[in-house]
């Protein structure tokens, strides 16, 4: 909270958590602090569109990309075409776990299994 990044959020996470009825659900936490060290201990990343997916996906979480406000360039999720990962919530809530494209990872320079040595020699 209070913290300076690329966009203003309008409503920031916190602030539409305060307003649910009873709270948030108790399989959900906001956490703050070092990317990475998040990451570490997260179970599932969900986002509209963020640099957090490619870290994700570099770290091995698994990663999803909600298309509940439709998928274009306003919200940058037109990038997370034909990866496998955009879904809704209601999929999720399904039980869905998306998986990733492995062509579309190693286009966007993603070397999950650890091959960033070569990732780039063909």
């Amino acid at each position: 909270p209070g913290e300076h990044t690329t966009h203003i959020e309008e409503l920031p996470y916190q602030r539409l958590a305060e307003r649910l009825p009873g709270g948030l659900p108790p399989n959900l936490r906001l956490v703050y602090g070092h990317m990475g060290e998040v990451l570490d201990r997260t179970d599932l990343l969900v986002t509209v569109s963020s640099t957090a997916a490619l870290e994700s996906l570099h770290r091995r979480v698994p990663t999803a990309v909600l298309s509940d406000l439709g998928v274009r360039e306003t919200l940058g999720n037109h990038h997370f075409v034909g990866s496998g990962l955009i879904t809704s919530w209601d999929r999720l809530d399904g039980g869905h776990l998306p998986r990733p494209d492995r062509t579309w990872l190693a286009g966007q320079g993603v070397a999950a299994d650890g091959s960033y040595a070569s990732a780039y020699d063909t």
